[in-house]
């Protein structure tokens, strides 16, 4: 898989991934270990199947706003991990009027404000460490083939 490809696939189901794991933890953290009905593995990968088939779409835009705009006209790494923050965020928010009952305090608000944020921020740098890698690599590769064009001309 070709760079940009790669993380465009990795950006849309990567927060879907994420978050459901960080919704597990928590969910995991308020059940009693060993007590029927706590959450175990399967509970995490029921999470994590219903977060892919409810998130496909936001984290699509995400996926496609991080590689064509965010990374491509924004330099400086902190704003763009900032901007991942916002888009986790936004992603959040998005859901409240498909399932408004998630947003009552009692249900899950508090929670679901933290995940997307940080969701935003994991999967944020992790594209941009591999987009700046991405980066250098085709700068090494020019580097590389503008030596060996003029090692040609040299020779001729």
């Amino acid at each position: 898989m070709k760079g940009q490809t790669q993380r465009i696939v990795i950006g849309m189901f990567m927060p879907a991934i994420i978050g459901s794991l960080l919704m597990f933890f928590y969910l995991l953290g308020t059940e009693s270990v060993g007590k029927p009905g706590a959450f175990d593995i399967w509970s995490a990968f029921i999470i994590i199947v219903f977060a892919l088939l409810f998130s496909g779409i936001q984290s699509t835009l995400y996926s496609l706003v991080m590689e064509f705009i965010v990374n491509r006209y924004f330099k400086r790494d902190d704003v763009v991990v900032g901007l991942s923050i916002l888009l986790g965020l936004f992603s959040v928010l998005i859901l409240h009027p498909i399932e408004p009952k998630l947003f009552s305090p009692s249900k899950g608000l508090p929670v679901l404000i933290f995940i997307g944020p940080i969701t935003g921020l994991i999967v944020g740098v992790l594209l941009r460490r591999m987009y700046l890698h991405s980066l250098s690599v085709e700068s090494m590769q020019s580097i590389s083939l503008e030596s060996e064009n003029e090692n040609r001309e040299v020779r001729k």
